[in-house]
């Protein structure tokens, strides 16, 4: 939030076009990152992740230099790629978070950790490491 102005003021003087639908994207883009701050819950970072990056693709392309529809297309493509890694990592994460929710109590009233400790195994163990490989991945995907 605080670095949105420098981020509007710096450009002043290269954008002489379509101002402001320039700043209509750069506010655009501030509630997108904002809202990814923000968000309390998985869907949501992910529901503002992707509105962020939708004024991003437009800045890219009309903004851009010399070579920014290539530029643009580029961006849509790692994103797009990175984007739907992320979205099967949120969704791998949650199905074992369901799986584990389903379990409840076992047959004689012994609650999750009992079940623990007489060896059942648990359904979302790795589910950590595989959320944090797919984070690794999908940020990897953006850089080129």
């Amino acid at each position: 939030a605080f670095l949105a102005p420098i981020a509007i003021l710096y450009p002043y003087k290269s954008v002489e076009q379509r101002v402001s639908e320039f700043m209509f994207f750069m506010q655009l883009l501030q509630v997108g990152m904002l809202g990814a701050f923000l968000a309390l819950d998985v869907f949501l970072f992910y529901v503002f992740w992707e509105l962020m990056l939708i004024p991003m693709y437009f800045i890219i392309g009309i903004w851009g230099g010399g070579r920014r529809i290539y530029a643009a297309v580029k961006f849509f493509l790692y994103t797009l790629f990175g984007s739907v890694l992320m979205l099967v990592a949120i969704l791998v994460v949650f199905a074992g978070l369901l799986q584990v929710a389903t379990l409840g109590l076992g047959h004689d009233g012994e609650s999750i950790d009992d079940a623990d400790d007489a060896g059942v195994p648990d359904p979302c163990q790795g589910m950590d490491l595989t959320a944090i490989d797919s984070s690794r991945l999908d940020r990897a995907s953006r850089t080129p």
